[in-house]
């Protein structure tokens, strides 16, 4: 008899992750939240638990931000913010640099790509657009690579977990499409 091992993740990190999904929505692009959030993305973690009515503890929050592979959370004292891709308005997060990098990285979907070849790479509904300074790794709703030349007349920050940002649309001429392989 063949048997077959449950493909099902753990509960508990089903949970986690969902959480995690509302925490980012809620710092980073929860207009509700305006009133709540400093110029600086930071809101009180007991305002934040109460959001949760219930499903959050301090521990689990903690847990959340610990464990995040890409290092989206900061905590300091009583205060937590989402450290960049935010779409309500603030203030710059992260440190501006004196020249950019000489190559910046931009996952996409395949779907957006001709659009962006045709009008640049803009910031949509954020307040910046975001870059990896090294190559990424591939994710399953982003398959193509842009691989960028920032334009030297720009201003980029890096924000705290080490992503490039900047706010200026990059032309087509300075954008090269790589298709990642599976």
């Amino acid at each position: 008899m063949n048997k077959q091992r449950s493909t099902r993740s753990n509960p508990e990190s089903d949970k986690e992750r969902r959480l995690s999904i509302e925490l980012s929505y809620m710092l980073r692009h929860d207009e509700k939240m305006i009133a709540y959030i400093d110029e600086n993305g930071f809101a009180q973690i007991e305002t934040i638990l109460r959001r949760f009515h219930g499903k959050m503890t301090r521990e689990l929050l903690e847990k959340i931000v610990r464990e995040d592979k890409k290092g989206r959370y900061e905590i300091c004292g009583e205060m937590i913010r989402a450290v960049n891709g935010h779409s309500i308005p603030l203030k710059i997060i992260g440190d501006r640099l004196s020249t950019p990098p000489s190559i910046l990285y931009h996952l996409t979907s395949k779907e957006a790509v001709s659009s962006i070849l045709s009008t640049g790479l803009d910031r949509r509904t954020r307040i910046y657009i975001h870059f990896s300074p090294e190559y990424p790794q591939k994710t399953p709703k982003r398959n193509t690579l842009l691989i960028i030349d920032p334009p030297k007349d720009f201003e980029y920050f890096r924000t705290p977990n080490g992503y490039i940002v900047c706010k200026e649309t990059i032309p087509p001429e300075n954008i090269k499409v790589e298709e990642i392989k599976v």
